[in-house]
């Protein structure tokens, strides 16, 4: 198979396109990203692999497909590492749905 031209060839570009018009939400944190913002802003649009790079080879269409990426922050997706779906969710603290009665007690 024919190596891929990283992040700069037309791939790269079609897979980017195709991210942004899917969606302007955070898929890490759940907010809104200004798509004004210009790299290298914390909160500027980003494409976070769903599977990271460091466990895909070089030549992996998966690295170009937008169904395999997702919007993201840059800080939320440099946050993120080479953390797989499963393991990011794991570490996130989720809050309590507040109630109006206390149903366990």
């Amino acid at each position: 198979m024919a190596r891929t031209s990283g992040r700069k060839g037309r791939p790269w570009r079609r897979c980017v396109a195709e991210v942004k018009r899917r969606s302007q939400i955070c898929w890490i944190c759940n907010d809104a990203i200004d798509m004004d913002l210009e790299f290298p802003h914390p909160e500027s649009f980003s494409v976070d692999h769903l599977v990271p790079l460091s466990q895909l080879d070089e030549d992996d269409p998966r690295r170009v497909d937008p169904d395999y990426c997702a919007p993201a922050h840059l800080s939320c997706n440099s946050s993120r590492q080479d953390k797989s779906v499963t393991e990011l969710a794991a570490t996130r603290e989720v809050e309590p749905l507040a109630t109006s009665r206390d149903w366990l007690s």
